[in-house]
């Protein structure tokens, strides 16, 4: 009940900072992450899906990269999402820097041919792995075709992140942070709040 409390002040807090500053909508996750296994559920703005959508995900993290698999509900619309990705990172004095691999496959309702899309993204990190608070920046970019010629690789979007990791607990981690969307040259197109609840076990 108290970790429930501190995430809807939290979301409070950032809520009214959101609307303060015209934001349009806020995406909120729950996801719990295993040794193998990780799933989620989210609703609302993200640097992925339509701000409308309802996303169901499950990941496998036991190989040398990670599988996953994401369902999409919007109404009687729904996609899917095969994606694939590896992540690498060096830490230098107190200073994480990450770099993530990752390639998509999107299929459904949405889609007159199925859609290949690869979105790499880095990110730096600040503190140590066992800090109860990590501040972070992230910024990526996406380039996707379309079936029948994957090869075809077009500029799609890309997107900066600003936000901040919150150990509340030796499993339960909050994430609140802000996306800036932003279109092939890195002008922007919208501006969101994104909040996460994490439960590892």
């Amino acid at each position: 009940m108290k970790i429930l409390s501190v995430l809807v002040a939290a979301m409070a807090i950032f809520s009214s900072v959101a609307f303060a500053d015209d934001f349009d909508k806020t995406g909120v996750n729950f996801s719990a992450q295993g040794e193998k296994f990780s799933f989620g559920v989210s609703e609302g703005a993200s640097r992925d899906f339509n701000d409308e959508d309802t996303v169901f995900s499950v990941s496998y993290n036991q190989l040398p990269v990670v599988l996953g698999l994401q369902y999409t509900d919007n109404g009687n619309i729904n996609n899917y999402r095969f994606n694939i990705s590896k992540r690498s990172e060096v830490e230098i004095i107190n200073v994480t820097f990450y770099g993530v691999a990752e390639a998509h496959y999107d299929f459904g309702d949405s889609f007159n041919e199925d859609r290949l899309v690869l979105s790499p993204y880095v990110g730096v990190q600040f503190g140590t792995a066992g800090s109860k608070f990590l501040p972070y920046v992230e910024v990526g970019y996406d380039v996707d075709s379309n079936e029948g010629d994957f090869l075809d690789l077009k500029k799609k979007d890309s997107y900066a992140q600003l936000g901040a990791k919150l150990a509340m607990s030796d499993n339960v981690e909050l994430d609140a942070a802000v996306l800036q969307k932003m279109d092939t040259d890195f002008d922007s197109v919208d501006r969101e709040l994104l909040v996460s609840l994490v439960y590892k076990f």
